[in-house]
């Protein structure tokens, strides 16, 4: 299922990327892939029936992960693929705390139906509210992870120390009242 993309596949990947994140989510894509080259990130296709399905993105500092993407082709979303990751994910990096963002679901944003199914399909898959909300590059987003417990002072060194300070700069976190 989850394989990790080999460099003739990095095409497939960038473009699944591109189309599935808006662009004030997205990192820049040659900084993912120095990322990669040190060892911080990792990407990896998803492989259905011998098939590229989908892309997973980590981010990794010790014990703490950041999936920081996860898309799906989308001609087969909605068919598990997804939650097949995720559980191969937990396999592939026992006993790490691995945690992620997603847009705050708020009533007022237009495409609320979309947060509020995004943030069901990862509380389904046994992921966690931690209380904590996150300003990244101006878009809010609030703070899952598989039960582990994250500080926003833990969150931010994150970012410093996976994606340096001038990206860290950009992001605030705080404890959702």
């Amino acid at each position: 299922m989850l394989v990790k993309t080999e460099k003739r596949e990095f095409g497939k990947v960038k473009k699944l990327y591109k189309s599935a994140f808006p662009p004030a989510e997205r990192k820049p894509f040659f900084m993912i892939r120095r990322k990669i080259k040190t060892g911080l990130m990792t990407a990896y296709s998803i492989v259905t029936a011998g098939e590229f399905s989908g892309i997973l993105i980590t981010a990794q500092k010790d014990d703490l992960v950041l999936l920081n993407y996860l898309a799906i082709l989308p001609t087969i979303r909605g068919g598990g693929i997804g939650s097949k990751a995720l559980a191969d994910l937990s396999v592939k990096l026992p006993g790490k705390g691995i945690f992620l963002e997603i847009e705050e679901v708020s009533q007022s944003a237009s495409n609320y139906g979309e947060r509020q199914r995004r943030k069901h399909f990862y509380l389904k898959n046994g992921f966690t509210e931690t209380g904590v909300s996150a300003d990244l590059y101006g878009v809010r987003m609030e703070v899952l992870s598989n039960g582990i417990l994250i500080t926003p002072e833990e969150y931010e060194n994150f970012y410093k120390s996976v994606f340096g300070s001038k990206i860290a700069k950009h992001i605030r976190a705080w404890r959702q009242e």
